[in-house]
């Protein structure tokens, strides 16, 4: 299992392998939320299209616990950016999952299973009467052999919840 740098790595260089001279690039970099105590929560990368800001965690080991906690966290404080400039104004916030742990005990390699992180997400979204941030998960077995910008936020935007 690559460490949770290498995998950020990885994603961050398909996303680059899309980037020519007619278009910018795709990721816009790592995003903190933070109150006035200090308490703070932060995603790995970001892409904004349109009128969506999509807050990218990558996921190296088994921890759908841990992320529910960071949407809990993500929801509690969305709308202190710590980011000089950065403006969310009229963009929604979405909370997008993508897995990279594989299951190799006892000889298997079984790739995880994202309904763990959905079913975990979507209890958090309904305590909080289906107003937190929408979410979707995916492993990255399922974008490693997408060719092009287009084809990868298609895929993105078919995995977000739609409720």
């Amino acid at each position: 299992m690559a460490k949770a740098g290498e995998n950020e790595k990885i994603f961050e260089d398909l996303c680059n392998s899309f980037n020519d001279n007619v278009d910018k690039k795709l990721l816009s970099g790592k995003i903190v939320f933070e109150d006035a105590d200090k308490n703070s929560v932060s995603v790995d990368n970001s892409i904004i299209v349109d009128d969506k800001i999509i807050l990218i965690e990558i996921d190296s080991a088994n921890e759908a616990k841990l992320l529910a906690g960071q949407y809990t966290l993500l929801n509690l404080l969305k709308d202190k950016p710590k980011i000089q400039g950065f403006n969310q104004e009229k963009k929604e916030l979405i909370f997008f999952v993508i897995h990279f742990y594989v299951d190799r005990q006892k000889g298997r390699n079984k790739p995880y299973n994202s309904d763990r992180t959905k079913k975990n997400l979507k209890l958090i979204r309904n305590v909080l009467s289906n107003k937190g941030l929408r979410y979707g998960c995916i492993h990255f077995n399922d974008i490693e052999n997408i060719k092009s910008k287009n084809d990868l936020l298609r895929y993105i935007e078919s995995k977000i919840e739609k409720t």
